[in-house]
């Protein structure tokens, strides 16, 4: 359970715990955040891939000046905070655009976020409750896989971790000291994560009423205003340089991505599309890149939301402040200003995973069982949740493309012509010209969902080839691309020989991309030349009402 403000439970001397005792308490905690750290650089050296929206950015950092980087709206649908692209951009220059080099600021920041969540939930919970809370944070699929993506999610939850931490010891504490750290925390924080505008005016909301009416009471200043002013108006700044950088493509693009995250407009017809009990559903359930993958994902959904509650009317400041982001984030949701959707939430998972803890302990504790009923309950509840990764330890990989590149590059000869779908052609623009594949004899694929025939016709500009390598990558399922494709080449060709690589993560199924593949075409023979035609072949039409997919927008534009 929570633990009181005023007498932080690891020290209080009412414990009185033996030496030895406190010694093990440490090394398990040193254990359980060592295994997270391992867990993460098996991702971050395993240099996968980079993939499409890592491309995105990627481009825009090579691509743009200063200047440009940082007071124009980023290309491809993308949003970034400054500070992180600071970062980046100045790894750029020193590193390189390597794998390595581009994701060490996330894989540094995902690092630090499992000392400073454990620092966090070591002085707020119970010893069981912060072991189990830090067991299920080390072991969290999706911060594993995003502290190695040049993606800024991986900032946004050690910011989320690091407000929650100096906020909770200014509260605990009211020293001057504490509160100048909590003010200086939230305005550099809002710089470098654009979620953490939310946590930090979430936390302010919450403050700025009690010491007022301190401030009044006792009649003296207080440094606490004075340090939550000068981080508001940091946050102020920042979210109004977010919305220049904000643009029309930007705001169509994330829209059409994320559009199941808002608040509907439309009252739900079962408890599926209920909101929000159907956006966490999704993210504890399997059915996207960054989820939990947790077995039984309703009852971590509704032990989240009662721990939620449980922490806002236990009366203690610590429980309003840890639980703040998620009712700011509800509201913006609410409001369509920002989605409840898998990693674009991953920031309140820390506010999730404790509030999980406090309710399983809370429940387990009004059974009146034996003393040790609520332990084995935590023991059960980290069980379930640990067991996505431990059952497949990274390296993850969603769409491994370079490897295919490498496999084309060696195999390649003197007169072979090279096909690319559009969803492989972002990462193309960085890693074809690495291996040398950039040239007259390749045939760039445009997205064009709106007019699927587009696709074979770009596929008759290989006819005549005795060697045509078709690179597949991230084809539209909904429209059937993968299979009208391999259909038509396989009418007007002979297949040669198949490489493909699947995705690899922590959930069952895996199956949420297909694997990337290249298919070797011989498409000299007589089937190539008459009798079959891009505008007659017969085609796979998606199945029900699919408006076409804005391929105007988003990463999808890279060439």
């Amino acid at each position: 359970m929570l633990e009181t403000p005023t007498a932080p439970a690891p020290h209080s001397s009412s414990e009185a715990r033996p030496r030895w005792l406190t010694v093990r308490l440490y090394g398990a905690f040193i254990a359980i955040a060592a295994i997270g750290i391992f867990l993460r650089c098996l991702q971050y050296f395993a240099n996968d891939s980079y993939f499409m929206d890592e491309i995105a950015v990627l481009r825009n950092l090579m691509d743009r000046p200063w200047r440009e980087l940082l007071t124009q709206p980023l290309a491809y649908g993308q949003m970034a905070p400054p500070g992180f692209l600071t970062v980046e951009k100045l790894l750029l220059g020193i590193l390189g655009p390597t794998e390595y080099s581009l994701r060490l600021f996330p894989f540094l920041c995902s690092v630090a976020s499992v000392v400073v969540f454990a620092m966090l939930v070591r002085g707020l919970l119970s010893r069981a409750g912060a072991l189990a809370s830090l067991a299920m944070f080390a072991v969290s699929g999706p911060l594993v896989l995003y502290g190695s993506q040049l993606k800024q999610y991986s900032v946004d939850v050690l910011c989320a971790c690091l407000l929650s931490l100096v906020a909770i010891r200014y509260v605990s504490t009211r020293g001057r000291s504490a509160a100048y750290t909590f003010g200086i925390t939230g305005a550099v924080c809002v710089w470098f994560s654009q979620s953490a505008i939310l946590v930090l005016g979430s936390m302010i909301l919450v403050l700025i009423p009690g010491e007022i009416r301190r401030m009044r009471s006792e009649r003296g200043y207080r440094p606490i205003l004075g340090a939550l002013a000068a981080a508001g108006v940091s946050a102020a700044a920042s979210a109004l340089y977010a919305l220049h950088m904000f643009s029309p493509a930007t705001r169509l693009y994330q829209h059409q991505s994320f559009q199941a995250g808002f608040m509907p407009r439309v009252l739900p017809t079962s408890l599926s599309d209920l909101w929000p009990y159907a956006q966490f559903h999704d993210f504890f359930g399997v059915g996207g890149i960054g989820v939990m993958g947790y077995p039984h994902p309703g009852i971590f959904t509704v032990l989240t939301a009662l721990g939620l509650v449980m922490l806002v009317f236990g009366r203690k400041l610590p429980g309003i402040v840890i639980a703040a982001p998620v009712f700011a984030a509800l509201l913006a949701s609410a409001a369509r200003q920002y989605p409840l959707t898998e990693r674009i939430i991953l920031f309140l998972l820390p506010s999730f995973i404790i509030a999980l803890v406090v309710s399983a302990e809370s429940l387990a504790s009004l059974a009146r069982l034996r003393a040790w009923f609520p332990r084995v309950v935590l023991v059960v509840l980290v069980g379930f949740a640990a067991y996505p990764v431990l059952h497949r330890l990274p390296p993850y990989h969603v769409e491994q493309l370079r490897p295919v590149f490498e496999y084309v590059a060696s195999h390649r000869q003197p007169g072979d012509k090279l096909y690319l779908l559009h969803g492989a052609v972002p990462a193309f623009s960085y890693y074809g010209p690495r291996y040398e594949l950039v040239g007259l004899s390749t045939v760039i694929g445009g997205c064009r969902t709106d007019d699927p025939r587009q696709y074979f016709r770009e596929i008759d500009e290989l006819r005549g080839s005795t060697r045509a390598w078709i690179i597949i990558g991230h084809p539209f399922a909904s429209y059937h691309e993968r299979e009208n494709l391999l259909a038509y080449l396989d009418a007007i060709g002979v297949r040669r020989s198949t490489f493909a690589l699947a995705p690899r993560r922590w959930i069952d199924p895996e199956n949420l991309f297909h694997p990337v593949e290249v298919w070797e075409y011989d498409l000299s023979g007589p089937g190539s030349g008459s009798g079959i035609s891009a505008e007659t072949f017969p085609l796979l039409r998606p199945e029900g009402k699919l408006s076409s997919y804005p391929c105007s927008v988003g990463p999808q534009t890279i060439r």
